[in-house]
């Protein structure tokens, strides 16, 4: 039964970006002094807010709802969905997927709206498709369409596939072996993925040796911050994943357990279900509120401490 992990899933990704997203964009020293421990919420006034991350893993959940496993129908309507969500203002959207939206609304097909990029936009929304997909080839379809819509570099779709694959991984086995989940990471994304694959590779001996996951983003030159480039950010996250794969935090929401259990129903059922759904004006202005929040803690960056 996937219900469990797609909710997890789900869960993980709102929990973790509301955490984290203040502290976006600034080295880990200057974190600590501004924002003190990532170790509740501090987006605004002891809250938590999700952002673009999560809202793209519950337009997947939707439209795998709707397609269950037909890839050219998950493209139309995932593609639907991103269309109208940039009208809503998203706040810290990468600048591939807008432009990737924007193409949409000028008559892009969905196959020709994807621009040249390696950002993690396609990552970042990967891990649902290994927590709600049990056939693995259907699973890397699902993937390389849902990369290809936003981002057309082929590194994008790697770290795309690494994340579901982890997913994957997590959900089929009690125990995690990083070495299984590799060789199936190596078989999917071949010669090409190689640069990824030794990234990974990396990432698995570090954690052997016991290294902390900074020590090892500072290994690779990332001890002022993860970049955006997925070729940065997915062996990072890989990394942290390995080193406490078990170990994760669990809040419960109404409306995130609503879409998971009902995409987790899609799946086992022959029949398609209806995708929960969200009020439009409801997010628009929720956007709107995001924005100013965002714009208070570039101004607060600013200041002092440095």
């Amino acid at each position: 039964m996937n219900e469990k992990a797609i909710i997890g899933c789900i869960l993980g990704t709102a929990v973790g970006d509301a955490l984290e997203l203040p502290y976006e964009g600034i080295a880990p020293k200057r974190a600590r002094k501004l924002l003190g421990s990532p170790d509740r919420y501090r987006f605004f006034f002891g809250h938590g807010m999700i952002s673009d991350d999560t809202e793209h893993t519950c337009m997947v959940a939707q439209s795998l709802i709707e397609a269950r496993d037909d890839v050219d129908l998950f493209v139309r309507r995932f593609a639907s969905r991103l269309k109208w969500w940039i009208l809503a203002f998203p706040a810290g959207v990468g600048k591939a997927t807008a432009r990737s939206g924007i193409k949409l609304w000028l008559g892009a097909k969905p196959n020709r709206a994807g621009v040249f990029s390696a950002g993690n936009g396609p990552a970042m929304r990967a891990a649902i498709f290994g927590a709600a997909i049990d056939d693995d080839s259907l699973m890397l379809k699902m993937v390389r369409a849902s990369s290809r819509l936003t981002h057309t570099d082929p590194k994008a779709e790697f770290g795309a596939i690494a994340v579901a694959f982890a997913a994957f991984e997590a959900r089929q086995n009690e125990d995690v072996d990083a070495n299984r989940w590799l060789s199936k990471v190596v078989d999917a994304v071949g010669e090409e993925g190689m640069e990824l694959t030794e990234l990974l590779r990396h990432a698995i001996e570090s954690v052997s040796a016991g290294h902390s996951t900074r020590q090892f983003a500072e290994s690779k030159g990332l001890g002022r911050g993860v970049t955006g480039y997925t070729y940065d950010t997915v062996p990072v996250a890989i990394h942290a994943w390995l080193s406490s794969p078990r170990d994760f935090r669990r809040t419960v929401t109404t409306i995130i357990e609503s879409l998971g259990t009902t995409l987790a129903a899609s799946v086992s059922e022959k029949s398609t279900l209806k995708a929960p759904r969200v009020n439009p004006i409801a997010i628009l202005l929720r956007n709107v509120l995001f924005l100013f929040v965002v714009l208070s803690h570039g101004f607060r960056r600013i200041a002092h401490p440095y």
